[in-house]
């Protein structure tokens, strides 16, 4: 029975990636570049269901289709029509976007200062460390010296 498209045959071919069905990618682009959602390409739990119905991809692949398409198909389409100056776009909508290719081209609203930007280590504690550790071997060296003494004086009075 050849009957309804075997789906052994995907699993078979042993790639652990597997691309979606030409036409559900089609239905997620379609979805993606609307307009009533290209604004804002989240689909709501709704719009996943009926996405999940009409592609017959389940909720992980969907998930995992938006967010690289996110940044694979829609970035770079916002940035071409702000470029054009397509003013109905938001720039900001770019915002949570991650992704390579950020920086490439400045959205108009001014330059946004890099995210790389993180404080460099303490360098605090493990300088402390060492500094205890010498006043302790000094420490350690006066208790000596002491111990020495007192034998001394002790071994005087011995004799």
């Amino acid at each position: 029975g050849a009957q309804g498209g075997e789906p052994q045959q995907q699993r078979a071919r042993g790639r652990s990636r597997r691309e979606l069905p030409a036409h559900a990618v089609s239905i997620l682009k379609a979805w993606l570049v609307s307009p009533e959602h290209f604004h804002h390409p989240y689909p709501t739990a709704q719009d996943q269901a009926q996405l999940m119905a009409e592609t017959g991809i389940d909720k992980k692949q969907l998930k995992n289709w938006f967010t690289n398409a996110r940044r694979r198909i829609w970035k770079p389409l916002v940035k071409h029509k702000l470029q054009q100056g397509d003013t109905s776009i938001d720039p900001s909508i770019l915002d949570g976007i991650g992704g390579s290719g950020g920086g490439a081209v400045d959205a108009p609203g001014g330059p946004r200062p890099p995210a790389q930007m993180a404080p460099p280590p303490p360098q605090g504690p493990q300088h402390h460390q060492h500094q205890q550790q010498q006043q302790q071997q000094q420490h350690h060296q006066h208790q000596q010296q002491q111990q020495q003494q007192q034998q001394q004086r002790w071994a005087a009075t011995q004799q």
